[in-house]
């Protein structure tokens, strides 16, 4: 009698391939036994229940000891992976370190170039919101490229804005102007300076921005109003809905009814306290401010029309007002679209961040890959040992992939916390007019991406790792690497240390720039200089005689105080732009210049050179002659003969004469070109607003201003006082920005090179430790042997930085538009680079070979 044939075969089923024969026989005993027992009937049953017995074992008893022995693998996987690191801490800081920075740098880069430069603008429909520039006459034009003139924009003056507000555009819905500036905000007899934009009402539709509480700003000029930004709301009322059009602030002396409360969208306009409308009194309006072009104008393109069609019907509109008014005779305009024109002076270097990022994380990946190789490589005995002990290949490749695992967690949890410790300092040396720096941060999905990918990474490169190392000469009878593979290893540095001294090279370019431009003479001595800005109230003070009380009150207060100072609009590289028209005695056309009002003292205060004739004093009033002063290139262009004292110049529709002649100044920077300027006396022709210059070393300066200014009027206050070179460090800013960011990339890039040398030349002296034990026994001198493993890598670098210089050379004009500053005939620049790139080339390979050699060949051939 034979067992049931379908219970038998689940028996065998269950038994495995292994334990088959020796189920079945016994369940075969069994049942002859039971059957002589119980009979036919209790042998089956008995049988039945044996095979199903061992099925409940076989899925529920042994899965849980799978699953108990997976996790326990796994487990104990992590823990020979920390065992392993510890017992390496050179070997784990460089693998984690290596990916933590490239894993890190990316974060930093895509964080930086998305919240500045890629994401769009927070307005409705960003691409038709544009900015608007009034362009300059083509004579005045010297950049021809491609037969196109290449017209320098300008910002716009309170007349033109004025007219085209007014102007019943076919391309544009609404045009707007912005300002901002610093009001006094009176408030239980207390002045408090709080920052302000006065706008155009037709700002708010134009970037959709719509009232929080309350309303917008009427349209009515004559109604005096202010909305509140949501923090300053929050600050200064805690955000009572009661202050709503019941409450006045005294602004300047002026009453202003609070009419609402708005958030202003990130990146523009710049952040304030408060928002006003922006109007003009009647001399604001007049001709001679058309040449002030100060104000910054947006625009909204109409649905139906493209920016270009816009950028058109503006030009020809500016055209035609150059018929009745000379200062925009022979302009044009042009409109550019917000977002894009805001990012513009940073999208360089960013494109060569973010290019950057992605390379870094690669090489990254690859010289981590390496590192784990070699570390495999030099573990060989261990591997074959676990083999021996019936370790499976794939319990080597799962450990592996753990090892990796953890590394990879560790290294995003090391990037992220580098990343979220150097957001502060990036912070403090980008420049602050990057839009929307100040949102520049490391959110909860990115962070959770970053330490995904690091994971995913870790992982990878585990497998990748144990891959190489099978692969190597350390697992091969005749301890030789396949050709291919070394060669292969050995173009990826050569690339890497290409790549690290064509960052290198920038970096050293830009810095050599600015170190230039340092050096460069602007026309003035900026060193214990101090200036602060003062705008009059047109309220209080609503004329010429007026204004030019209070400034020459000023000027007597301070010189009693012991105090030299001057008053001046539109000093140089202080961002103001008054580019007024003129016409010399005997010229035909219409020049353009920067227009100076300044009082006497200026030229001292200011330190510019008096070349020849005079300057003003005491006597230039509005009751005198009209005079002017002209700089050395004015006077070099329209009076070259040398006669320019005594000749006569047409400023804003005054004949004026010459009497003196002054050096030129760099009015827009070292690296621009010297402009046309042109002083009048403050006497003949006061300004509401302007510069009070001081040559002082005094601490309390800032005191004696307020003092004098409250002694004149008790609700005049000057701003703080700033060191003149602060206009300087301003315009070196964005030159400071592509240097710290080249600069960086160029740390980072030879970093991460030299951790790649190192992981080539630590992997290929493990694979010749036998080679260079059996030198060594036979009497070899352990300085040749060094010279020859450190004169490999050199050798590698060497083809790297000749490389990564003839790639240099050849992206000029690509380099040129992305770093500024690039000389190609300054010979020091290659001889800085080598000499870096070698030095930090030398160190990746002396650990290395010093290692290769210093162990006994005794003990390296034994091991073998």
């Amino acid at each position: 009698m034979k067992p049931p044939a379908l219970a038998r075969f689940l028996a065998a089923v269950v038994g495995g391939r292994d334990d088959r024969d020796f189920v079945l026989g016994d369940l075969d005993d069994g049942f002859q036994r039971v059957l002589a027992e119980r009979g036919v009937r209790g042998a089956r049953r008995w049988y039945w229940s044996q095979v199903l017995r061992g099925i409940g074992w076989a899925v529920r008893p042994d899965a849980e000891v799978i699953r108990r022995r997976s996790w326990e693998g796994t487990a104990g996987d992590l823990r020979m992976g920390v065992r392993t690191l510890r017992k390496r801490p050179i070997y784990a800081v460089g693998v984690i370190g290596t990916l933590a920075l490239g894993l890190g740098s990316a974060a930093l880069v895509f964080t930086v170039t998305w919240r500045v430069w890629l994401a769009p603008m927070p307005f409705p429909d960003p691409d038709r919101v544009v900015r608007v520039f009034e362009t300059e006459p083509v004579d005045m034009t010297s950049a021809v490229e491609g037969g196109a003139e290449q017209r320098t924009r300008w910002r716009i003056s309170p007349p033109l804005l004025e007219d085209m507000r007014a102007n019943d555009w076919t391309t544009l819905e609404a045009v707007a102007g912005v300002s901002d500036h610093i009001v006094d905000w009176e408030q239980d007899d207390e002045a408090r300076r709080v920052t302000t934009l006065a706008v155009s009402p037709e700002l708010f539709a134009i970037l959709g921005i719509v009232p929080e509480a309350g309303r917008l700003l009427s349209s009515d000029p004559e109604v005096p109003e202010v909305v509140l930004t949501t923090d300053f709301w929050a600050r200064a009322f805690g955000r009572d809905p009661g202050v709503l059009g019941s409450t006045t602030m005294e602004l300047d002396g002026a009453p202003h009814t609070v009419v609402g409360v708005v958030r202003l969208p990130s990146g523009y306009p710049s952040d304030a306290d408060l928002v006003t409308r922006l109007s003009f009194v009647e001399e604001q309006l007049g001709e001679g401010m058309r040449g002030a072009r100060y104000l910054d104008v947006v625009a909204r393109v109409r649905p139906e029309h493209s920016v270009a069609e816009a950028s058109s019907e503006a030009a020809s509109f500016v055209r035609a007002l150059g018929e009745s008014y000379g200062n925009h005779a022979g302009w044009g305009a042009e409109l550019v679209v917000l977002g894009d024109d805001l990012t513009e002076p940073f999208r360089g270097v960013l494109s060569l961040l973010l290019a950057a990022g992605v390379t870094f994380l690669l090489l990254a990946v690859i010289n981590v890959g390496g590192l784990v190789a070699a570390r495999r490589a030099e573990a060989r005995h261990d591997r074959a040992v676990r083999l021996a002990l019936g370790a499976s290949r794939g319990r080597l490749l799962r450990t592996s992939a753990v090892e990796g695992l953890l590394v990879g967690g560790l290294a995003a949890a090391a990037g992220l916390v580098g990343a979220y410790w150097l957001l502060g300092p990036i912070r403090a040396l980008v420049p602050p007019d990057v839009p929307r720096l100040s949102e520049v941060g490391l959110t909860p999905p990115l962070m959770a991406l970053v330490l995904g990918i690091g994971l995913g990474l870790g992982v990878g490169v585990g497998v990748v790792g144990h891959w190489l190392s099978r692969g190597g000469a350390a697992f091969r009878p005749d301890d030789r690497e396949p050709v291919s593979a070394l060669g292969g290893r050995r173009a990826l540095v050569v690339g890497q240390v290409a790549l690290t001294t064509l960052l290198t090279t920038g970096g050293i370019a830009v810095l050599r720039y600015a170190s230039e431009l340092r050096s460069i003479d602007v026309g003035f001595e900026a060193e214990g200089l101090r200036s602060s800005w003062m705008t009059l109230s047109q309220q209080r003070f609503p004329g010429e005689e007026e204004w030019l009380g209070v400034w020459q009150g000023m000027l007597d207060g301070m010189q009693a105080r012991g105090i030299d100072a001057a008053v001046a609009t539109n000093p140089p590289m202080s961002g103001s732009n008054w580019l007024f028209g003129f016409q010399a005695d005997d010229a035909p056309d219409q020049g353009f210049a920067q227009h100076h009002s300044v009082s006497e003292g200026y030229f001292d205060a200011m330190g510019i050179d008096v070349l020849e004739g005079r300057v003003f004093d005491p006597d230039d009033r509005a009751s005198s002659a009209p005079v002017v002063v002209v700089n050395e290139a004015f006077a070099e262009e329209y009076f070259p003969r040398g006669d320019a004292i005594g000749r006569e110049v047409r400023v804003v529709g005054d004949l004026r004469t010459v009497v003196g002649i002054v050096g030129s100044t760099r009015h827009y920077g070292p690296s621009a070109e010297v402009q046309l300027e042109m002083y009048v006396p403050l006497g003949q022709n006061p300004w509401p607003n302007g510069a009070i210059l001081m040559r002082t070393e005094r601490s309390d300066a800032d005191a004696v201003l307020t003092d004098v200014a409250r002694a004149i009027d008790p609700s005049l206050e000057a701003t703080s006082t700033i060191p003149y070179t602060a206009y300087l460090d301003e315009w070196f800013a964005p030159l400071r920005l592509q240097l710290v960011l080249v600069g960086t990339l160029a740390f980072l890039g030879l970093t991460l090179a030299s951790l790649g040398l190192y992981a080539l030349v630590a992997y290929h002296v493990s694979t010749r430790r036998r080679e260079i034990g059996i030198r060594m026994a036979l009497g070899a001198p352990v300085d040749r042997v060094l010279r020859g493993v450190v004169g490999q890598g050199l050798l590698l670098a060497g083809m790297g930085g000749l490389g990564g210089l003839i790639a240099w050379y050849a992206l000029l004009p690509t380099t040129r538009d992305l770093v500024e500053g690039v000389n190609p005939t300054d010979p020091l620049v290659p001889v800085l680079v080598a000499m870096v790139v070698g030095v930090a080339c030398l160190l990746a390979t002396v650990v290395p070979a010093w290692r290769a050699t210093s162990v006994d060949p005794v003990v390296t051939l034994k091991a073998e």
